[in-house]
């Protein structure tokens, strides 16, 4: 594989710094037997605001080293030693000196989210509302050569012996109905797609064994055609609606708590997303709620609530077929079982 120069690429197109489309554009045209995750990892970098504030800075140590990390971790789920040598290459292409060995990493632990890891079962009690918690993995580096990330998931409620999760990340992008038909949530193809095809990619049968069923009530309010307001369905895999985002306290309540970034899986795949509104430094998307759109003075229900790029709630919605909205899946996973 030859070996990207990034210092002289730079020196070459010094747009490349700011623009992450041209960057990726340079790399793939002069150095076309790159290894994509390594060349994805090097646009994540630059499009988080990471190379800008090498630029500033231009001497780092060990614990800048380590945020940096964590912010690839936490976005894009980009981890281990390709994320680590992306990040030293950035640092030579800008000059940056490193003042001590990435080694003095466990120093920055003590300012990371707490993550849960789902095998570590001595700890399972320990598990607090608004904690990171790891479980299940799935394609989120857009580089299928390195198999897939474990998923982070943000703790949303804590009953007994159980947690409710939803993604950190919008993990895909799904319609929330392949036609363009009046549908609810009961009879909607993404419902579908959640626990069967995310179902059995994102979990092993150990991991499936401790998502439990969920009771999820149909909107009061149905489109034409729809007469009953008490289908219930019964779902390991579903989204949250509107009252529940304003249920989970400052989680998910505020604009800004809801704002979500896109994997880079997801992002591939053309989400919806914007430079305008950011969060940790990267682009915002689009993402699904479990509400039939429109309003009760509209006679046309083939539209879905979502998530803004702020973070602001649209329960008018959008087209159900619109492929470019990303999902941010939820669940209740047993701790003891």
């Amino acid at each position: 594989m030859e070996q990207i120069d990034l210092k002289h690429l730079i020196e070459q197109y010094p747009e490349v710094l700011i623009d992450s489309a041209k960057l990726k554009s340079y790399i793939l045209d002069l150095y076309p037997s790159s290894k994509r995750g390594i060349v994805n990892v090097l646009v994540a970098i630059q499009q988080c605001g990471i190379v800008a504030e090498m630029q500033t800075s231009k001497n780092s140590s060990a614990l800048d080293m380590s945020r940096w990390k964590k912010v690839l971790d936490d976005d894009y789920g980009f981890t281990g030693e390709t994320a680590e040598t992306c990040l030293q290459m950035w640092c030579s292409a800008v000059g940056v000196q490193l003042e001590i060995k990435v080694s003095a990493e466990q120093k920055a632990n003590t300012v990371r989210s707490k993550v849960q890891n789902d095998n570590s079962q001595n700890k399972q009690s320990s598990v607090e509302v608004g904690d990171i918690y790891t479980f299940g993995a799935y394609q989120q580096d857009n580089d299928t050569s390195n198999g897939k990330q474990p998923i982070k998931w943000l703790v949303l409620a804590k009953e007994d012996n159980k947690i409710l999760l939803i993604s950190e990340q919008a993990l895909d992008c799904q319609p929330y109905n392949t036609s363009y038909d009046a549908v609810i949530w009961e009879i909607c193809t993404l419902r579908e797609w959640l626990n069967d095809a995310f179902f059995n990619t994102a979990f092993s049968v150990n991991e499936q064994k401790r998502i439990e069923y969920t009771f999820i009530p149909t909107d009061k309010v149905l489109p034409y055609g729809y007469t009953s307001s008490e289908n219930v369905t019964k779902d390991r895999i579903f989204l949250l609606n509107s009252a529940e985002l304003d249920k989970y306290l400052k989680y998910i309540s505020s604009a800004e708590a809801r704002k979500c970034v896109p994997t880079a899986y997801a992002g591939a795949k053309r989400a919806y997303t914007s430079s305008k509104y950011t969060k940790g430094g990267c682009n915002t998307c689009f993402w699904w709620l479990r509400v039939h759109g429109c309003d009760d003075q509209c006679d046309d229900w083939r539209y879905a609530g979502y998530v803004f790029y702020d973070g602001s709630v649209d329960l008018y919605g959008i087209n159900v077929n619109d492929t470019h909205v990303c999902v941010r899946p939820a669940l209740w996973v047993n701790l003891t079982s």
